[in-house]
């Protein structure tokens, strides 16, 4: 009330200015100190009532932690929108009264006027990888103190600087239970963060409605653009949550009809185990993480050796060197060792991963690697277009052969890296075998278009001139596919990469098969091309002797070659029902 009467000389003012003119301010300003004055002092003795208020309503000094017992300020319940449940009604105070009170969570609230919309993400949306500091090439010149020991960074009071395994340096307050890659040792960051961090707090006891978990974790990160972002977590339950509402899409983007909670838990718990891998000190390892990481490697081994259709992305060898690293992971149970729980976090998020790509726990839940999930599209009939039978029989079926092959490589839109590391290892061999072979095909056509006779026929030289095309053909397309394939074997990540180009224009597998039939069909035809060209020479020949031998030995021949294409291929016989 007391600002509200101070306005009322200037009102006066106003209009006085405007009848006394230019001559008059002298009298006007003594009028108006004079009028002022009572108000100054009624003023300064209303901001100390309400001062001494909320020094009241403030909490005790001592130090507290996330998980202690919390305190309500008036200005946050009227946020909420609840009564204040240990105090009688009082009127409500100003903004600037409960600068500095105590939040819920028994932190002090923010002390500046800016507003704290810190947004929330997930541990691979940190990519701590690609945001590294840029160092400056400046010649060394520090000298050494005299009986120097200590060579470590000083971190602000309160906090830790960490060294991750991998080298990168993060800081951990042990107090408050917050992880941060932020350089804190910068001018104005550890006030900024330490205003966030109270601000989530209190966010999250209001948002939980209780005391925050004893093993609640916070994780605050400053983003490329300057937007702070944060995760909370929760190691009882190995889940990540957070106290605004978080777009999950881009976790679950990767996979199509993700709607069970227990569906989307897997997706979470693989952020969980990346966050135990960004800060391999946030907990130490339990003799319930070492059994668990024995458990799932060892069904895992059992089941890839077992089986041709494990879900497993790892096989044998790999599955077998993890089950060697137990007895290390043993000997540091109860300890926080960050080496053997980085080594835990790492496993545990690929079988997490395994388990939410494949639907684990789900009524339609894949069992096999092979096999699909999903109800099968009414335009995924399966049916082949004229152009693709064509080119299928111009190329001997390879690309059918091929086709089944990437099918079950390729199911749903997702990747089998052991399939498609040893598919593509097969692929190489067959790709040199054929640059051998096309070599050798290279030399046979230039040495027949040498002899005399050849030269004289021109569908003999025609049909070698064709031969020379599919081998050099054979040759180009031989080394382009293995150079490509050896690039793309390299990752899972590259291996879906290259499946997913290949099969985004709506043809699926199929242009893929005839790709890689090109080495295989473009030498048969080099060969066959040959062979009519030889034989056009031989029976271009007067001589009986020669045609009563041939034309038998020829028939026998082709007979003897067909047999394999006979006896492996349903489809041939099938056609010929004979």
């Amino acid at each position: 009330m007391a600002r509200a009467t101070v306005l009322q000389p200037l009102v006066r003012v106003v209009i006085l200015l405007r009848v006394a003119g230019p001559l008059g301010v002298s009298k006007l300003a003594r009028s108006c100190f004079k009028s002022w004055a009572p108000y100054f002092s009624t003023w300064r003795n209303e901001s100390s009532t309400i001062s001494a208020a909320t020094a009241s309503l403030a909490p005790p000094s001592s130090p507290t932690t996330y998980s202690s017992t919390s305190l309500v300020s008036t200005h946050q319940l009227q946020a909420l929108g609840q009564p204040h449940a240990h105090s009688q009604p009082q009127s409500p105070l100003p903004s600037a009264a409960v600068t500095g009170a105590s939040g819920p969570s028994g932190y002090s609230t923010a002390r500046s006027g800016t507003p704290l919309n810190p947004i929330p993400v997930a541990p691979e949306q940190i990519p701590r990888h690609e945001r590294r500091q840029p160092i400056e090439r400046r010649h060394n010149e520090t000298n050494i103190k005299a009986g120097q020991i200590d060579y470590v960074d000083k971190a602000p009071a309160g906090w830790e600087r960490v060294v991750h395994s991998e080298g990168a340096c993060y800081f951990f307050n042990a107090t408050k239970q917050v992880f941060t890659d932020i350089d804190l040792t910068r001018s104005g960051t550890l006030a900024k963060i330490e205003e966030y961090i109270n601000h989530l707090r209190d966010k999250e006891c209001r948002v939980l409605q209780i005391p925050p978990l004893p093993r609640t974790q916070l994780v605050i990160h400053l983003d490329v653009e300057g937007q702070w972002c944060y995760y909370f977590v929760n190691h009882d339950s190995r889940v990540l949550f957070w106290v605004d509402d978080f777009n999950a899409t881009a976790l679950l983007d990767d996979l199509r009809g993700v709607v069970a909670n227990s569906h989307i838990r897997y997706a979470i718990e693989v952020q969980y185990w990346l966050h135990c891998e960004q800060f391999p000190n946030c907990i130490p390892l339990s003799k319930a993480h070492v059994k668990e990481v024995w458990g799932i490697v060892a069904h895992a081994c059992a089941d890839r050796m077992t089986s041709e259709s494990s879900l497993s992305t790892l096989d044998e060898d790999q599955l077998g060197k993890i089950l060697s690293l137990v007895p290390y992971l043993q000997a540091s149970v109860d300890t926080v060792d960050d080496y053997a729980l980085w080594v835990v976090a790492r496993v545990m998020g690929n079988f997490a991963r395994v388990k939410f790509y494949n639907f684990y726990g789900q009524l339609g839940a894949r069992l096999d690697a092979d096999q699909s999930v999903y109800v099968k599209d009414g335009n995924e009939s399966g049916g082949n277009s004229f152009l693709f039978v064509l080119l299928d029989f111009l190329l001997f079926r390879a690309p059918s052969a091929r086709i089944e092959e990437l099918q079950i490589i390729w199911v749903d839109n997702i990747i089998n890296y052991i399939r498609w590391r040893s598919f593509a290892s097969r692929l190489n061999t067959e790709w040199s075998g054929f640059t051998i072979y096309s070599t050798v095909m290279l030399a046979v056509d230039v040495g027949f278009l040498a002899v005399p006779n050849v030269q004289l026929q021109p569908a003999a030289t025609v049909a070698t001139y064709v031969s020379l095309l599919s081998v050099v053909g054979s040759l180009l397309s031989s080394l382009l596919l293995a150079r490509q394939s050896g690039s793309q074997e390299d990752s899972a990540m590259g291996a879906a990469t290259f499946m997913d180009r290949m099969t985004c224009l709506g043809v699926g597998c199929k242009a893929l098969g005839v790709m890689f039939s090109l080495p295989f069909a473009l030498l048969i035809w080099a060969m066959i091309f040959f062979l009519v060209a030889f034989f056009h020479v031989i029976f271009q020949s007067a001589n009986a002797v020669t045609l009563s031998v041939m034309i038998p030995g020829a028939v026998l021949v082709a007979i003897l070659t067909l047999l394999p294409v006979w006896w492996g291929h349903t489809w041939w016989r099938q056609m010929f029902k004979f």
